[in-house]
């Protein structure tokens, strides 16, 4: 709905902005008006030359100064994209929803499986990270790609159920595929920016609800909520069972809370009531 503010949705490390035409639909069921684009790097996005977390926040501005939205809304997969808007950009985030954060390197416990496997690379070995990156670029086949997503999906029954929805699991291997596109540049910038970031800080976080699901294999809400809740005083936590990895496709309706309760921006609504 053109009369709303944009709701941007930040894709993870291995993924595009490409996104299921179901979860776009069921997002503006509940009022919102999704944006995706890719960050540098990714997709058809050329690479930046500067620090990456930082061009990638001047990204999302420029684009909302596109969209004549001065101010917008966030779903981000991952806590750190939110951190340098904040930095940046304070007065212009309206409502921002975190799913399943990353844990810093030092916290986190979940390095079992090929999850950790990944993980302990991007943590510790950086010299590593560039020729990985190229290389679950350009040698996966769509079915290995596919193995490998059900590997880090885990024991989580609720991603397997979702991915069993063939839209879902065709736009879930075509948004790995579009991340791909560079040669895995976008995965590898991100990666040597470091995963041990300092959080930016703010006063008052109670525009910030951090979503977690329980079934994720990636990381665990013990590791990872507490450095939030440190530097985001007030930023609201919702725990879901029944929700894994893919929590925004598995539960949209709940992601759209985080955004919609207290209601939408008083500049949405002025709009919307026109």
């Amino acid at each position: 709905p053109p009369h709303l503010i944009p709701t941007f949705h930040f894709h993870t490390a291995t993924t595009s902005r490409y996104l299921p035409r179901s979860y776009i639909a069921a997002l503006q069921a509940q009022g919102l008006r999704p944006v995706a684009i890719d960050s540098p790097g990714f997709g058809l996005t050329d690479m930046t030359q500067g620090s990456y977390f930082d061009e990638s926040a001047f990204d999302v501005m420029m684009v909302a100064d596109v969209l004549g939205a001065a101010r917008f809304n966030v779903i981000s997969r991952g806590a750190r994209q939110v951190s340098y808007l904040l930095r940046h950009c304070p007065e212009r985030l309206g409502r921002v929803v975190i799913l399943n954060p990353e844990s810093e390197p030092a916290a986190d416990r979940t390095l079992g499986g090929i999850q950790g496997a990944y993980k302990r690379v991007f943590y510790h070995l950086p010299a590593l990270i560039v020729p990985l990156a190229n290389q679950l670029a350009n040698r996966l086949s769509d079915r290995t790609l596919e193995r490998m997503i059900d590997k880090f999906m885990g024991d989580s029954a609720a991603d397997r159920a979702v991915l069993a929805d063939p839209e879902v699991r065709r736009a879930h291997i075509h948004s790995n595929r579009l991340a791909a596109l560079q040669g895995g540049k976008g995965l590898a910038a991100v990666g040597l920016a470091g995963a041990d970031f300092t959080l930016h800080p703010v006063a008052d976080g109670s525009h910030i609800t951090v979503i977690c699901g329980l079934q994720d294999a990636m990381y665990r809400p013990e590791d990872t909520i507490p450095r939030l809740q440190a530097a985001w005083p007030g930023l609201r936590v919702r725990l879901v069972e029944h929700a894994g990895r893919l929590l925004h496709l598995q539960c949209p309706e709940i992601v759209a809370a985080g955004l919609t309760d207290g209601s939408l921006m008083p500049e949405a609504r002025r709009q919307s009531s026109r």
